[in-house]
């Protein structure tokens, strides 16, 4: 056996797990502007 063939498995990456992580960070992030977005347009409009 190979050392390349040895280490071929020392990492793997899951895309799947990778892909959902990412989705949940952007999701987030957006939530957290668009709450922003509507209070500081709140404030705007109530005079605050």
């Amino acid at each position: 056996m190979s050392s390349e063939t040895a280490m071929g498995q020392v990492i793997q990456i899951d895309e799947a797990r990778i892909r959902d992580h990412l989705g949940e960070m952007v999701r987030g992030t957006v939530e957290e502007t668009l709450n922003a977005l509507l209070a500081s347009e709140a404030d705007r409009l109530c005079g605050a």
